[in-house]
């Protein structure tokens, strides 16, 4: 099965790391990822209406706060973009975020078609209790 993200360190803000890809054709292992990624992207999977998400798609890890639009932000995702992109703030393990509950999972969860900010951290939440069985 291919995995469903790319995953690179995005260190800095720049018109050149802000854009898209030329290709599929990055590394996995680029950089030192943050702790439990895969984990956390397979339990997101484990749940019934995310299997899509291994079809493919980037994540990009930013150093800190970002803009996302217009609003300050430590996950943004952007489902409709071929490939799907997600961009997370770099942290020590991909299980971190805001109350408790994995800001990648987070993102993830809108990518599975969870639009409402509620409903994708209860999807998250759900996708951490899958993957503590």
């Amino acid at each position: 099965m291919r995995p469903i993200v790319l995953l690179l360190l995005v260190t800095a803000c720049s018109a050149a790391s802000d854009s898209p890809p030329a290709s599929d054709s990055w590394l996995e292992t680029v950089v030192e990822l943050p702790s439990a990624t895969r984990a956390v992207v397979d339990a997101v999977a484990a749940l019934p209406e995310c299997g899509g998400i291994h079809g493919g798609g980037l994540i990009r890890w930013r150093a800190g706060m970002f803009m996302c639009g217009n609003v300050p932000a430590l996950g943004c995702s952007y489902p409709t973009a071929k490939p799907p992109r997600i961009e997370v703030a770099y942290s020590g393990s991909a299980w971190d975020g805001k109350d408790g509950v994995s800001t990648l999972a987070h993102e993830l969860c809108h990518v599975c078609g969870y639009t409402d900010e509620t409903d994708a951290s209860a999807c998250a939440v759900r996708a951490s209790e899958i993957s503590r069985r």
